[in-house]
């Protein structure tokens, strides 16, 4: 009997190194969907460690140099992971954790960081009134495309300008903390920590993918005029100074979910 569990063993090893030795380019060319709007390109190395040159999205570069290194311990739960590490133009770079288990995407200690307007223009917005670096940092994630599981993030925005104007309008800084709610959205408490605006207030969503933006701003002392200004174009401020900007819509994510019987 125990002879029989070490053939048994010396096989799964045997099988186990053998799939992570498989190169990465069949691997894609096996099971990569054509039709998907993700495309790979300059796909080297194997299952375990390997790299691609260039991913797109929508025929738009996203990431460059993408290398991961696949996780085996993680199939034991049910999860196949990657750590993954890339860059792209305008100073996008990705590192951290990812996982896909069934239908549902994971993520951990996984950042983001780049432009707001190069983040933008991979997600499709050609222009946005608005600049900046931005620092994603998600300590852990799991979504569907029809619900939110899990979520603790970090969002930090540095040297926020305002673009629609001759001479960029200087904002500051920004930060946020994002988590799931009870309900299976999402609240973020957005402040400012540093610059001429002084913000407060949240950002939400719904599962049900609708959204609301509820923010109070207010210029600090010694504040540009051109900032005093932009508040102006948001109305008339309440008792305290300070300005209310209230927006509510419909996202595209989560999707509906179908209706119970």
């Amino acid at each position: 009997m125990k002879r029989r569990w070490l053939i048994l063993a010396a096989v799964a090893v045997f099988a186990c190194t053998l799939v992570l030795r498989t190169p990465a380019a069949n691997l894609v060319a096996w099971f990569l969907p054509a039709n998907l709007p993700i495309q790979l390109f300059g796909v080297s190395g194997t299952l375990h460690h390997g790299q691609i040159a260039t991913l797109t999205y929508r025929q738009h570069p996203v990431v460059e140099a993408l290398h991961w290194t696949f996780k085996p311990l993680w199939l034991l739960a049910g999860r196949a992971a990657v750590q993954v590490e890339g860059d792209a133009a305008d100073d996008l770079r990705i590192d951290g954790n990812l996982a896909a288990s069934l239908s549902t995407l994971h993520a951990s200690d996984l950042n983001i960081e780049g432009r707001i307007a190069a983040l933008a223009a991979t997600a499709g917005y050609a222009f946005v009134p608005v600049d900046g670096q931005l620092h994603v940092t998600l300590h852990r994630a799991a979504v569907t495309r029809t619900a939110i599981d899990a979520l603790d993030a970090d969002v930090t925005l540095k040297g926020l300008r305002w673009s629609l104007s001759a001479k960029p309008i200087e904002l500051g800084d920004f930060t946020a903390h994002a988590i799931r709610t009870d309900k299976g959205g999402i609240e973020a408490k957005l402040s400012s920590p540093s610059g001429p605006l002084d913000v407060s207030g949240t950002a939400t969503l719904s599962a049900e993918g609708r959204y609301a933006l509820d923010l109070k701003l207010k210029s600090r002392p010694g504040a540009p005029a051109t900032v005093r200004n932009l508040l102006q174009a948001l109305g008339r401020p309440d008792a305290t100074g300070a300005y209310r900007l209230h927006q509510t819509g419909t996202s595209p994510w989560p999707a509906a979910r179908p209706a119970k019987p």
